[in-house]
C-alpha cells in the first residue's frame, strides 16, 4: 500500500510539474517600442507582443532582465538568461549563439542627428569628420565602421554603455551624431543615413541541452502561417510615427526643388 501511494504521489507531482508554465528569462536593452517597462511594472512593445503570441503555442511565461548589450550577451552565453529577442546575425556571434529560423523583423542601422528646423545638411557627405556616438557591443558599432571605410570617411567614435546615455550625449551636444538601431523608437531626431539593413532574430546560447530553440521555431512557424499580418500590425502600432525613419534630412537644393514642384491631387 505504501508503495502504491508513493507511486501515485510521484505521478501527481510529475503532472503538476508538467502543467506548470515554464518561466523563460528574456534579456532586453533600452529600446522604446520594442521592449520597455511601463510605469505600472508591466511590459509593452513589439517584442513583448510577439513573445505573448508565442506563448499561445509554448505555454511560457516571461521574466524580463534589462542590461547593456555586453552584459546580456554574456548572460545569454552563461545561461543566466534564456533568450535575447533582437540579435543581428554576425559570423562571430554564430559561433556562440543559435538563431531562430525566422526573423522577428527587419532592422535598419541609422545615423541620427539632433533635430533643428533650420538644419540644412548634406545627408551623406556631411557625416565625414563627425564625432559619432555608438552603443558598446551592438551590431551598429561594427557596421558603422565598415560603412565609413567604404565611403572613405573618417569619424571620431565615442562609445556609450546604452542608448539612454547615447542619446543624452546627443541632446547635450557632446556628440554630433548617434548610430543606433531602428528598433529604438524615437521622433526627436533626424535621420542622416541608413548604413545597414538586416533581419533580427530570437537567439539562445549555442547547443542548449533542452529543446528551447526548437520550441521557438515551432511557435514562430505557427505565427507566420496563422497570423501572417502580425508583423505589419506591430510595425504600424509601435513604429508608424517614427520621425527618424519617415522624415529624412534634405539638402537646401532638394528642399527648394520640392517647394517648386506643383501639388498633385490623387
Amino acid at each position: 500500500i505504501f508503495w502504491l501511494l508513493s507511486f501515485i504521489s510521484q505521478l501527481l507531482l510529475g503532472s503538476l510539474s508538467y502543467a506548470a508554465p515554464k518561466i523563460v528569462t528574456v534579456g532586453y536593452t533600452t529600446n522604446p517600442g520594442f521592449i520597455e517597462q511601463k510605469a505600472d511594472g508591466t511590459y509593452d512593445g513589439y517584442g513583448v507582443v510577439y513573445l505573448q503570441e508565442m506563448s499561445k503555442y509554448t505555454g511560457w511565461r516571461y521574466r524580463y532582465v534589462k542590461g547593456s548589450m555586453p552584459e546580456l550577451l554574456a548572460a545569454l552565453k552563461d545561461g543566466r538568461i534564456d533568450l535575447f529577442c533582437n540579435l543581428t546575425y554576425t559570423p562571430e556571434r554564430a559561433q556562440i549563439y543559435d538563431y531562430a529560423l525566422y526573423p522577428l523583423k527587419a532592422e535598419a542601422s541609422l545615423l541620427y542627428l539632433k533635430h533643428s528646423p533650420s538644419q540644412k545638411v548634406q545627408p551623406l557627405q556631411s557625416i565625414n569628420g563627425l564625432t559619432i556616438g555608438v552603443t558598446e557591443g551592438t551590431f551598429q558599432q561594427g557596421a558603422l565602421k565598415e560603412f565609413m571605410q567604404k565611403q572613405g570617411f573618417k569619424y571620431k567614435e565615442v562609445v556609450f554603455k546604452d542608448n539612454e546615455t547615447l542619446f543624452q550625449a546627443l541632446d547635450e551636444g557632446r556628440i554630433e551624431a548617434a548610430a543606433a538601431s531602428s528598433t529604438y523608437h524615437t521622433d526627436a531626431y533626424k535621420m542622416a543615413s541608413v548604413f545597414a539593413v538586416n533581419p533580427v532574430f530570437i537567439a539562445t546560447v549555442k547547443d542548449r541541452p533542452d529543446n528551447l530553440l526548437d520550441q521557438v521555431n515551432e511557435a514562430l512557424g505557427q505565427i507566420m502561417y496563422k497570423s501572417p499580418e502580425l508583423n505589419a500590425k506591430l510595425r504600424q502600432k509601435y513604429y508608424s510615427r517614427d520621425a527618424a525613419t519617415f522624415q529624412p534630412l534634405f539638402t537646401k537644393e532638394e528642399l527648394a526643388f520640392i517647394s517648386s514642384c506643383p501639388e498633385l491631387r490623387v
